[in-house]
């Protein structure tokens, strides 16, 4: 009888193994710390134990959820945001690869980072957001660990290598040029271009660059390429609705729209758009750029064509005034985007083309007007426009 008891014992008793996790998180965008916090909060939430280093704190208190806070990665977003809106391909990658060496430094050199490489700490995973920082990676071999890495901008040139991935340059466009991968023949010369010039540089410079930061900032001599070519599981911020038909290696998974919940809108905003029997529009360019950067005369358009609308406009603005705003139009520095965006009397999304925010008007069938500035921006356009969920409005 007591040997029946203890396999009914054995048979009802469930076992979870938890595990401690490092998170790399270096981006000084907020939509990408977004994703980052929610795949930590769910972890958390399954038991695990989390550090993150990160230039965010989250948003709440999280048990079991310790921060390693890097100040100052957001001054690495310097100068006018809006001139890249004119880069050619070419000097947009020279820009993200310059960008990226100056987050992966200032994140290695930073004091509490460096007190956690010299510690005698353990973990037994680590997650690195990718995107010219492969020194980071680094993280996973020093405290011997599998390593997952996360594509914020999916499957791109940047982080397909890692795992086997292919590029063929015929159909998959540069993710920094507003190609689709309906290419004609100049347009795929031209791509093939880019990639090579892109290969070759990360080849002569940045891996390069990377080796001798990994050098600097970890103990044991490690080599970048076995650290970079060392990838167990890659997440990617990717869905078949958002990015072209690819060849993808098993040990990649697309994660893409994980990140949307729903959550009761402040009274002010519901009430706003509840009312709004004409419909509304939403504006917002996302975290890194800011509306109230516009040019001026740029402004005075913008808000000269609201006032010709029946609809109400809601404005992610960063100042609490604008001269001359039309009564339509209803302005706040912070916005719940995905909430709005859930309304149904939410009509158009004008967006500068993030895939957090093409994700979010998918997920809710909202239609686009695309404002593309820099990064992927452009090619999210242009994979939305070719769709017909979008069109696109030069700056």
């Amino acid at each position: 009888m007591k040997i029946t008891y203890l396999f009914l014992l054995i048979k009802v008793v469930s076992f979870v193994k938890c595990a401690k996790i490092l998170a790399v998180f270096p981006s000084p965008g907020y939509s990408q710390f977004i994703m980052g916090e929610k795949l930590m909060e769910e972890l958390v939430r399954r038991g695990h134990e989390v550090t993150v280093i990160s230039a965010f704190k989250p948003t709440k208190d999280i048990k079991n959820y310790t921060l390693i806070l890097v100040d100052g990665l957001h001054e690495t977003l310097t100068g006018d945001l809006y001139l890249q809106e004119d880069a050619n391909p070419f000097k947009s990658i020279l820009y993200l690869e310059e960008l990226g060496q100056l987050i992966t430094e200032h994140t290695l050199a930073h004091e509490k980072v460096q007190q956690l490489i010299h510690s005698n700490e353990t973990f037994d995973l680590v997650f690195v957001e990718i995107l010219v920082n492969e020194a980071h990676m680094g993280f996973a071999a020093h405290f011997k660990a599998p390593l997952v890495s996360f594509c914020s901008i999916g499957f791109s040139e940047w982080d397909a290598q890692f795992v086997g991935n292919v590029r063929l340059p015929s159909v998959s466009p540069l993710s920094l040029s507003s190609y689709t991968e309906r290419m004609t023949f100049v347009q795929r010369l031209h791509n093939a271009l880019l990639n090579w010039f892109h290969a070759i540089y990360k080849e002569v410079v940045s891996y390069p660059h990377q080796q001798k930061l990994l050098t600097k900032y970890f103990p044991g001599n490690l080599n970048l390429k076995d650290v970079i070519y060392n990838v167990s599981i890659m997440l990617q911020n990717s869905h078949a609705s958002t990015t072209f038909p690819s060849t993808l290696t098993t040990n990649v998974i697309e994660i893409g729209g994980f990140h949307i919940t729903n959550k009761e809108l402040p009274s002010d905003i519901k009430k706003y758009l509840d009312e709004a029997t004409e419909g509304a529009i939403f504006f917002s360019m996302g975290t890194n750029l800011k509306s109230a950067d516009l040019p001026k005369h740029k402004l005075d358009g913008i808000l000269k064509a609201f006032s010709k609308l029946k609809q109400r406009v809601l404005w992610k603005f960063e100042r609490t005034d604008i001269p001359n705003k039309p009564e339509n139009v209803f302005i706040s520095k912070w916005m719940p985007q995905t909430d709005i965006l859930a309304h149904p009397n939410i009509v158009a999304f004008i967006t500068h083309g993030g895939l957090l925010s093409t994700t979010e008007a998918i997920y809710y069938g909202v239609p686009m007007i695309g404002i593309p500035v820099f990064v992927d921006q452009k090619m999210n356009v242009a994979r939305s426009v070719e769709k017909q969920i979008a069109v696109h409005l030069p700056l």
